[in-house]
């Protein structure tokens, strides 16, 4: 296999808000996926020392949705906004249109929290 794409997070410092990075964009926005209680910033991904942290802290955010844009929360149809807040903030980083590919390997070098004996990241693994 031919090496293709590589980042060392070599640049301290690095900021990956949309539009500032080649190959990465750190999400800002609301997680809709299965009604978490964590929101994502981009001010919580971060480069020091060849390493990208993605931190969780708690810092509560409201977000407003109205009927037409709440995607998978769940509430009667009521015509009125509909407030959400999320206790922890976290970080997500994605690389989407920025590289694309099929077939071939991925290698990563990780650093996980938790206990190596316990399956999953999940605080319910434990």
């Amino acid at each position: 296999f031919d090496l293709v794409f590589s980042d060392e997070f070599e640049v301290d410092g690095r900021t990956m808000h949309d539009g500032r990075d080649p190959r990465w964009t750190a999400l800002n926005s609301d997680d809709l996926t299965n009604n978490p209680l964590h929101w994502y910033s981009h001010d919580n991904v971060k480069t020091t020392n060849g390493v990208l942290n993605i931190t969780l802290d708690v810092h509560s955010r409201t977000f407003t949705y109205t009927d037409k844009t709440r995607g998978q929360i769940k509430q009667e149809e009521t015509g009125e906004d509909i407030n959400v807040t999320k206790e922890f903030r976290s970080g997500m980083v994605q690389s989407w249109n920025k590289f694309c590919f099929t077939g071939g390997i991925i290698e990563i070098s990780a650093k996980l929290p938790g206990d190596p004996a316990v399956g999953g990241l999940w605080p319910a693994s434990e």
